[in-house]
């Protein structure tokens, strides 16, 4: 079917790809989890599945796993047009004074064929939750540097977080409203080649369990 873009920790727009025609299959083995993505990847600009034309052009192969009990990593291997990606993603919980945690990120996508590179590192932790132990999810604040390279194809311009290729720092702070989470506010600032500013609200609708 029409399959949606997973979403990653990263925020430079490296990834998820975009939907994909076509069949996602998940297994768990005991090195890690496994996801197999298969099918057509395109027409970006088109959301209806029955109008956009099929071409079986893309193939991911993702490896999931947990390392020690602090480290997460996504490993993959793109094959898109022909091209060859690889793609890392590292997640790190680093626990500092105590049980004060702060969550380290890093992707990069690499362009085997163009020999060319795009990445991100940051690091993002609860604000409230580490200075008074309280307040869970009020106030996170996300720090990162991105470096986004135009020359690559698989790159996903469409994200909302996406806005302009080059290196970039980036500050964003947001975080719940109320305590279920339904009402979250975000601020974000962009500095590189030209800025951006983004402030909003998302907004869950909870429904009755029937």
């Amino acid at each position: 079917g029409a399959l949606s873009p997973i979403t990653t920790v990263g925020s430079g727009g490296l990834a998820p790809t975009g939907w994909i025609d076509g069949i996602r299959v998940n297994t768990k083995t005991q090195i890690g989890d496994f996801k197999v993505t298969a099918g057509s990847l395109g027409s970006f600009k088109q959301p209806d599945a029955f109008k956009r034309s099929f071409e079986a052009n893309f193939i991911e192969i993702e490896l999931d796993k947990k390392v020690f009990e602090n480290i997460m990593t996504q490993t993959a291997v793109d094959v898109y047009n022909g091209d060859v990606f690889l793609r890392e993603d590292l997640k790190i919980d680093l626990k500092v004074l105590g049980d004060k945690v702060f969550k380290i990120f890093a992707d990069s996508l690499y362009d085997v064929h163009r020999n060319l590179m795009s990445y991100e590192i940051g690091t993002e932790f609860d604000v409230l939750k580490d200075l008074v132990n309280k307040y869970d999810n009020r106030v996170n604040l996300k720090l990162y540097y991105s470096n986004v390279n135009e020359n690559i194809p698989l790159q996903s311009g469409q994200l909302t977080s996406f806005y302009t290729y080059g290196s970039r720092l980036s500050a964003q702070i947001g975080g719940k409203i109320d305590k279920q989470g339904n009402v979250n506010w975000f601020t974000r600032a962009s500095f590189g080649q030209s800025n951006r500013y983004d402030v909003g609200l998302t907004i869950k609708i909870p429904t009755k369990k029937r």
